[in-house]
């Protein structure tokens, strides 16, 4: 983005198109892009996509606190099912490890950073891009560049930390406009705990670090 920038003292004129940016970090990134405020004219269009359900999907963890891979490989045959190909699912994972364990479940391609190099990685979205390919798994490694208009339903294994890469991972779905699906997959319980300790949270009263001068004390 900084080596963009120089194109802007250049006086190319330049487009940029996001539907995540915050409105907060729009005077960082027009720093880094050297833009001047007073120059930039601002198009702005509603972000929300009321085509996508959002759900969360528990699943009940076996003696080893596990079970997201069993719980995984039924809710693709239930979509798989609901969604006549060439319909496609996108599986975010942020582990490696669970990325190659649902992948072998499932018999579908993964795609995290060290999967292969760039030609790799190339052909296996071109090969889950084809009709033959209508699951993969990934990290958030599989992001920018994707927009295929037939996602159908995003899942992410595990809790959201991070809504600004959630709200783009699952904007992949439904780009097309049709009823597509955004799933969190948890363990049962799970949902509430953090529900709990976020009231807990807004609740507990702010504290505040006074760091006084030697001449102050």
């Amino acid at each position: 983005m900084r080596q963009l920038g120089e194109l802007m003292e250049s006086g190319v004129q330049m487009v940029y198109l996001t539907a995540t940016l915050p409105p907060h970090a729009e005077p960082e990134f027009m720093n880094i892009m050297r833009i001047k405020a007073d120059d930039v004219h601002m198009f702005r269009a509603p972000t929300s996509r009321p085509n996508i359900a959002y759900s969360v999907v528990e699943y009940a963890e076996d003696e080893f606190g596990r079970g997201d891979v069993a719980a995984v490989c039924r809710l693709v045959e239930q979509k798989l099912e609901a969604y006549a190909a060439p319909a496609k699912i996108i599986i975010y994972s942020s582990s490696i490890v669970t990325t190659q364990e649902v992948s072998s479940a499932l018999d579908c391609h993964a795609y995290y950073r060290d999967v292969g190099d760039a030609a790799v990685k190339d052909e296996i979205r071109k090969a889950w891009e084809r009709a033959d390919g209508r699951v993969v798994v990934a990290t958030n490694a599989f992001g920018l560049g994707i927009d295929r208009p037939d996602v159908r339903v995003v899942v992410h294994i595990g809790p959201i930390y991070q809504l600004r890469n959630y709200s783009q991972e699952s904007g992949r779905a439904g780009r097309d406009g049709q009823r597509s699906e955004a799933i969190i997959l948890m363990p049962a319980g799970r949902q509430e705990a953090l529900q709990k300790a976020h009231e807990q949270a807004q609740r507990r009263p702010a504290k505040f670090h006074i760091s006084m001068t030697a001449k102050e004390k």
